[in-house]
């Protein structure tokens, strides 16, 4: 209510502009979407996840001309617009001429956040901005955000002769400039607008403009006096003016000047709007452009946004010396799949404002998405200003965080490169770090690499590798071995492990110590451990077939495959096609995999032992087991390592009569792995170890050998 006890109009007026937002959305609304992006492999990615996120992709557009025709043809809610396209028109070029006829909210997918690029994008009214690549948060956010937008604004377009009319019944911020007398008439509401009493403001002009905030004074001026010389059809601008509280508010001002027969401007009036709340939702998009949404850090888009100016100042200079940071968190999935992804996010923030605190002044600290965080650090006087600020986020990680009343611990790999001027762009020196930083996770994790160019070499060495992989696995250049397993009181054959071979058709014959790491690194690990199932599976059952001897075939399991959903069903299914019994496949997992992922581990392999397959621990006394885990864990056997049977005195003898009796308390049998003397056979067998195999007892061999193993093991029985 006002003074003389009527309603505001305008306070109506918002209210039920609100009310009118709110009211008739349609949450079962599906969104019609064009994508516009000359890059097929890009478009398909990008509408499998505007399906998977519930939008439907009316068309796909790859040049500015077929986009404007389905424009003008399509009922469209939404158009995502590729900055560069082939074609006359680009992309921006295409949203200002798709503007001119149709009312259509556009956001930008650019791979580049120049300053140019940004300043002509918002002159189309662009309703956001992603930095390619994106994720799917970001892709969802942001286009909820610009339907949002576009909502509002277009409820208030079909509601502005309301406003109006509700404006003219209460005066709204109207003001009346008579320009000979220079005299301005500003209305109850106007000063309302600011806090203000209508007796507490005089007619002069200094009641507006001396209210304005220093930074918007000039171009408002400017944007007044070129209206009355007539080099703008009306007047309008947004400026900020300062309120009684203190604070400031975001206007619109709009007039028209009034010409006398000399076509000399005489009077001018209009209105004044609060944009506030449109200005904060500007706001919001271009941080949300700019800034991580979750911690609240500078995003890709930003940190390399000041990346590249920095590394063009030192291609100036020349002398300037600056260091960039890329930091990968340690085994953050299993922290995520322990508890959960909202702990996953607590812990995000966390780490972020600690390494905040690990830099000096004017350091930009970024969020690049997942768990990957990268550190500018700017005009450095020596190295060790960088590798002290590794040194500072390592012992930082040391200390533990404490997340929803659980304690976590993590560390953190970190690349270190550092600009010179033999860098001439930004991903080159994206690539750089990122080979240093995953020089620092082979090397053990937790710890810092400078890059050098050797490693550059290493990776294109690995590249080169996975390609010959590949090829390989195409090819059919693999092949098993099979190395005996026998009882260790009484030498009977009891079966064989399988091992794989690469048959290099230059190198020759490859053991899987080097290439068995890069299999794991590329998945490709997932196909290779099938066709090694399969084949050993078959070889197995005509084994038997033709010895009528029960022979086990002991085959090993990567952590990929342990983790894939459909893990048992695989195994069965093997065991199917070949014919094989399941009591007859024995799959041997690492220690350290065994324990990684337990909750889905012990299921996977309680389900394998209710058909008859028996579990493996291989590597056994190698990594560091829960007892409480081991006496729950679904396996039949423990396979000691080849590490404690080298040199069967003293301690490491102990420690193995001690796994052998807690086996067999546990009812676990025991295999001695890599038995290579008469002594060390003779002390497994005193100490009562189920199996044993070898280089004293068989090395692995080829399939055509095997026979000649499996005939001295039936001459040997009928003996």
């Amino acid at each position: 209510m006002n003074d003389g006890g009527t309603m505001d109009l305008q306070a109506t007026f918002d209210n039920s502009q609100v009310e009118q937002i709110t009211d008739h959305d349609d949450p079962n609304r599906v969104y019609h979407i064009m994508l516009v992006e000359d890059e097929t492999i890009v478009a398909l990615d990008v509408q499998e996840r505007l399906e998977s996120l519930g939008y439907q992709m009316a068309a796909h557009a790859t040049t500015g001309e077929e986009a404007i025709r389905y424009a003008i043809e399509l009922d469209l809610d939404l158009i995502l617009m590729d900055v560069k396209l082939r074609g006359q028109l680009d992309g921006i070029e295409t949203a200002a001429q798709i503007r001119m006829s149709k009312d259509i909210p556009i956001i930008y997918l650019t791979a580049f956040a120049d300053e140019n690029t940004l300043k002509r994008a918002s002159l189309t009214e662009a309703y956001g901005y992603m930095i390619k690549p994106f994720e799917d948060r970001e892709l969802y956010s942001t286009i909820e955000m610009a339907l949002y937008k576009y909502k509002i604004e277009k409820k208030l377009r079909e509601s502005e002769e309301r406003y109006a009319l509700a404006t003219r019944a209460t005066h709204d911020g109207i003001w009346d400039w008579d320009l000979r007398k220079n005299e301005i008439y500003y209305s109850p509401r106007w000063a309302n607008m600011l806090g203000l009493q209508d007796q507490q403001i005089s007619y002069m002009l200094g009641e507006w403009l001396d209210r304005l905030h220093p930074e918007d004074y000039p171009k408002t001026k400017q944007a007044i006096f070129a209206h009355l010389e007539g080099t703008t059809p009306t007047l309008e601008c947004e400026y900020r003016i300062l309120h009684q509280d203190g604070g400031y508010r975001w206007m619109l001002c709009r007039g028209l000047a009034l010409l006398d027969s000399n076509k000399k401007p005489y009077r001018m009036a209009g209105s004044q709007s609060d944009i506030s709340n449109r200005k904060r939702i500007e706001q919001e998009l271009f941080h949300k452009a700019l800034y991580d949404e979750l911690t609240g850090l500078p995003n890709r888009a930003l940190f390399l946004d000041r990346m590249n100016i920095i590394l063009e100042h030192t291609k100036r200079t020349n002398n300037r010396l600056s260091a960039l940071l890329f930091l990968d968190l340690d085994n953050f999935k299993i922290i995520n799949d322990s508890y959960g992804h909202i702990c996953g996010d607590e812990l995000l923030i966390a780490i972020g404002q600690r390494l905040e605190e690990c830099v000096r002044p004017g350091d930009t600290v970024a969020r690049f998405g997942g768990d990957e965080f990268a550190i500018l650090v700017d005009t450095v006087d020596e190295q060790a200003i960088a590798t002290n600020i590794a040194k500072r986020i390592h012992n930082e990680l040391t200390h533990p965080f404490f997340i929803n009343n659980k304690e976590i611990i993590i560390s953190a790999s970190i690349g270190i490169v550092f600009l010179g001027t033999n860098y001439r762009s930004s991903e080159d020196l994206l690539r750089d770090v990122d080979t240093a930083m995953y020089s620092a996770k082979n090397r053990g994790r937790a710890r810092y690499e400078i890059f050098n160019y050797k490693m550059r070499e290493q990776t294109l060495h690995r590249v080169d590798r996975e390609i010959e992989l590949r090829r390989a696995l195409e090819s059919h250049e693999f092949s098993l071995y099979y190395q005996p397993i026998y009882t260790a009181i009484g030498i009977q054959l009891v079966g064989f492990e399988a091992l794989i071979r690469w048959q290099h058709p230059t190198r020759g014959l490859i053991l899987p110590g080097e290439f068995i790491h890069i299999a794991e690194e590329t998945k490709l690990i997932v196909p290779l451990g099938d066709w090694v199932l399969h084949e050993a599976c078959a070889q197995a059952q005509a084994w038997n077939a033709a010895t009528l001897k029960p022979l086990k075939m002991s085959v090993n399991i990567s952590r990929l495959q342990l983790q894939d959903d459909h893990f048992v069903q695989n195994i069965q299914s093997a065991l199917s096609k070949h014919g094989l019994e399941p009591h007859l496949l024995e799959l041997e997992i690492t220690e350290s995999v065994a324990m990684e992922n337990v909750e889905q581990t012990f299921q996977h392999l309680k389900q394998l032992q209710k058909i008859g397959v028996s579990v493996a621990i291989d590597d056994f006394g190698c990594g560091y087991s829960s007892l409480d885990h081991l006496k729950r864990f679904p396996a039949n056997i423990l396979k000691i390592d080849r590490s404690f049977i080298n040199d069967l005195k003293e301690n490491d003898l102990a420690i193995v009569t001690a796994m052998i009796s807690m086996a067999h308390q546990l009812r676990l049998k025991v295999n001695g792995e890599g038995v290579e003397t008469e002594n060390q056979l003779a002390i497994l067998s005193d100490l009562e170890c189920d199996e044993v195999q070898g280089y004293y007892l068989g090395k692995p061999v080829p399939q055509d050998l095997v026979w000649g193993i499996l005939s001295e093991s039936v001459s040997n029985n009928k003996a």
